[in-house]
């Protein structure tokens, strides 16, 4: 997203660069650097200039910082926030991200937690919950699973990670602002 927002010639050389990078790597034309190692599929030097430093040895502050100036000033301009998002690998990436940009927002923390008991049919209660302690339930973090916890404040941007009416428009990628916790 944030590729498209140059506007003069020298801006759209440097998004022409780094999209061929990319592609690059995706195609396998960018030189590997030979690790011996074998738990190492692939490496590469990435050039400095699409490297972003954190003198502050913060890196997920740095990105944010970096990706959203002045964020206090600007959190309630739709155009701000549309033309910006930061994506990730994993869950552990998000959640960090999510947590320090949720400290940014002002107002209160709201907490939801998901159903933490499993229902079952024909087989004894003590086993069964033996076999599944709420602290493991609740310590589940997979990518189809949702997380125990969703932290939210009032007016906090939050992104539908799930299809619920493609007619009205609610449908993965969403971004939306939270209206009202209850």
């Amino acid at each position: 997203m944030r590729l498209h927002l140059g506007n003069y010639d020298a801006r759209f050389e440097v998004m022409a660069d780094f999209s061929k990078w990319q592609l690059d790597i995706g195609d396998g034309k960018v030189e590997c650097i030979d690790t011996h190692r074998a738990d190492v599929e692939t490496e590469f030097v990435v050039p400095d200039d699409y490297v972003v430093k954190s003198p502050l040895k913060c890196p997920i502050k740095t990105l944010i910082d970096i990706i959203y100036p002045d964020f206090q000033n600007n959190m309630h301009s739709q155009e701000y926030l549309r033309s910006r998002s930061i994506s990730t690998p994993t869950n552990v990436v998000v959640d960090d991200i999510n947590a320090q940009i949720l400290e940014r927002v002002l107002g209160n923390v709201h907490a939801y937690l998901i159903q933490d008991l499993i229902e079952n049919s024909g087989v004894d209660d003590n086993d069964f919950d033996a076999s599944f302690p709420v602290e493991y339930l609740n310590s589940i973090n997979m990518p189809c699973f949702p997380k125990h916890e969703l932290k939210v404040k009032f007016e906090a941007v939050v992104m539908l990670m799930t299809n619920l009416n493609q007619i009205m428009g609610l449908c993965n990628g969403t971004r939306m602002i939270v209206i009202g916790c209850k």
